[in-house]
């Protein structure tokens, strides 16, 4: 990779993440930390869950107060997004539930 892909990358690392404002120091460290969780393995894999814990242990080694304070609300606001749309598709599923329910019970 050349410098100026290289500063491409960074740069849209930064875009991205326009909302934290990153030096060129962070979105480097972001970009790096982005390759490496994004290898694939045939052998171990994150849930939502434990990939947005990763995301937040890296990103406090990375931003600063500010940054981490607006990252976390990021964050929260993503969780209860996912969470809220767990709770439509069960609501969506629930006759389907019952069904299998009570298949289960009569068998």
């Amino acid at each position: 990779m050349t410098s100026d892909e290289y500063q491409w990358h960074i740069k849209l690392v930064q875009d991205r993440y326009n909302h934290l404002r990153l030096t060129f120091q962070q979105a480097e460290q972001v970009y790096k930390f982005e390759l490496e969780k994004n290898n694939y393995s045939d052998k171990h894999y994150f849930s939502v869950w434990e990939e947005w814990d990763f995301d937040l242990f890296t990103f406090r080694q990375i931003l600063n107060e500010d940054q981490l304070s607006k990252y976390e609300t990021f964050l929260k606001e993503n969780i209860n997004r996912y969470e809220q749309s767990l709770i439509e598709s069960d609501a969506e599923r629930s006759n389907e539930i019952s069904y299998h329910e009570q298949l289960i019970n009569f068998y």
